[in-house]
């Protein structure tokens, strides 16, 4: 946003807005009103209509406080867009302490500390938002929820900031897509800090290179399955998820640092202009990564018919298909 000290401003009103328990205190309170006892007499029943007076007004008064900080957060809003020449379609929480704003340009800004919320797949703030075209994520938030911008079929560009270290379950994912048919996201970089991809991340995004992170040490099922424009692929860390790849169809150069040492089953399946993977480290260290026999695809011998060589940097590795089998070609 264009005036920090108001955005700060509005984050402090929503962090007294939500953070002090207004709505749960009275939801308890409404709760001890209707978990008080019949009283037997007449004395008790006088002492019990007094006890119910005085949780009458304390809610009242907590209803009037939480109007209160309502319309203070109305005024910051307005200063806001003010300030920013954008007006604010919709505002609230997507976190502990995170908070996010859509603006009538499409941007969707999210600030606070922490991670945002864990939704299924129709309850996030943001689901199938067509009105979001970019995503900003400012410093201090370290992890995004499952599902959290699912369906954003028109979000094509993200801001990750350099504090995350987690992306869930399905956080940029399209849906049950047809095959090749790819929407939301067309470019993201990873942050140096992530240590965690989650299942179907970037499912059917229209990404076209990526480079995943020395720093992801888990790697969920088909993060980046069915992205049918992904070109370009570098892998840093130290495996690589089932599926990941599946129906990148586009696929023409993988690179795979020397820092690998596991693959997952059907990695490449469908990945038709796969015909050759860059490895950074040596034949033998090709050999040593632990591999499922399906890791290219289920097919017959577990081939997928279009993957011919593996370079490396002392040699290459060159696929006989009579028998079956990778044979060594070394340098000089």
């Amino acid at each position: 946003m264009a005036d920090i000290a108001i955005t700060t401003e509005l984050q402090e009103i929503q962090n007294n807005l939500w953070g002090t328990n207004v709505r749960e205190n009275i939801a308890l309170a409404l709760e001890k009103l209707q978990n008080l006892p019949e009283e037997p007499n007449t004395i008790q029943g006088s002492l019990k209509n007094s006890k119910l007076s005085l949780l009458k007004v304390s809610i009242q008064n907590m209803e009037n406080t939480l109007q209160s900080r309502k319309d203070q957060l109305d005024r910051i809003k307005a200063r806001l867009e003010q300030a920013s020449g954008r007006t604010i379609l919709q505002y609230g929480k997507c976190g502990n302490d995170v908070y996010y704003a859509i603006c009538d340009d499409g941007e969707a800004a999210l600030y606070g500390t922490g991670a945002t919320y864990d939704y299924t797949f129709h309850d996030s703030v943001f689901y199938q938002n067509g009105q979001i075209k970019k995503i900003v994520l400012s410093n201090g938030i370290t992890g995004l929820g499952d599902r959290l911008f699912y369906h954003c079929a028109n979000a094509e560009t993200v801001s990750l900031p350099a504090t995350l270290t987690s992306i869930g379950d399905s956080a940029f994912a399209q849906g049950d897509a047809v095959i090749n048919d790819t929407a939301g996201l067309t470019s993201v970089t990873i942050p140096q800090a992530v240590t965690a991809i989650r299942s179907y991340a970037f499912y059917h995004t229209a990404i076209a290179e990526v480079t995943v992170p020395a720093s992801v040490k888990t790697w969920g099922k088909y993060a980046f399955s069915g992205c049918a424009k992904l070109k370009t692929a570098r892998v840093a860390c130290d495996s690589i998820g089932a599926f990941a790849f599946t129906r990148c169809t586009a696929l023409s150069s993988l690179t795979i640092s020397a820092n690998c040492r596991t693959f997952g089953e059907n990695m490449l399946t469908y990945c038709e202009s796969l015909t050759a993977i860059t490895y950074e480290g040596t034949i033998a260290q090709w050999n040593a990564i632990t591999k499922p026999v399906n890791w290219m695809s289920s097919g017959e011998h577990s081939y997928n018919d279009y993957l011919k060589k593996i370079q490396c940097v002392d040699g290459y590795l060159e696929y006989d298909p009579e028998n079956n089998v990778w044979n060594e070609v070394k340098n000089g």
